[in-house]
């Protein structure tokens, strides 16, 4: 059986549990304490008649746009290594039926939620369930 999508969003927001000093919000909230990693949406595809379906997750990374050394907090969160949102997501296999895995990260710079400037990223996860 597939995996719901309230249950992707649990896993996604589980497997970033561990990251020392990073607020997680399985939804968008309205205002976002940084550094923050915020399960921004889900993308379907079906991919059988029978239910199957092919999933990517959005992830939004932020920290503080109020000093540039936020950028060293970020490409510790974006780099690939231990600590980061990437090593996370990868190390997530088969958690309630769900597998995680990064595929992209871009926007790379500034971003605007709510009115609010950050520097941040925008990841986009595979989900297999």
């Amino acid at each position: 059986m597939t995996a719901s999508n309230a249950t992707i969003r649990q896993t996604i927001y589980d497997a970033v549990a561990d990251l020392s000093g990073v607020n997680r919000y399985m939804y968008p909230p309205e205002s976002i304490q940084v550094p923050a990693v915020v399960v921004a949406g889900l993308d379907m595809k079906r991919a059988t008649y029978e239910g199957g379906r092919e999933s990517s997750a959005t992830i939004l990374v932020v920290v503080s746009h109020s000093d540039a050394e936020q950028l060293e907090t970020l490409d510790r969160l974006l780099d690939v290594g231990d600590g980061s949102v990437m090593a996370s997501l990868d190390a997530t296999t088969e958690v309630d039926g769900v597998s995680l895995a990064w595929d992209s990260a871009g926007s790379y710079g500034e971003v605007q939620w709510n009115g609010v400037a950050y520097y941040g990223a925008v990841i986009t996860a595979k989900v297999w369930t």
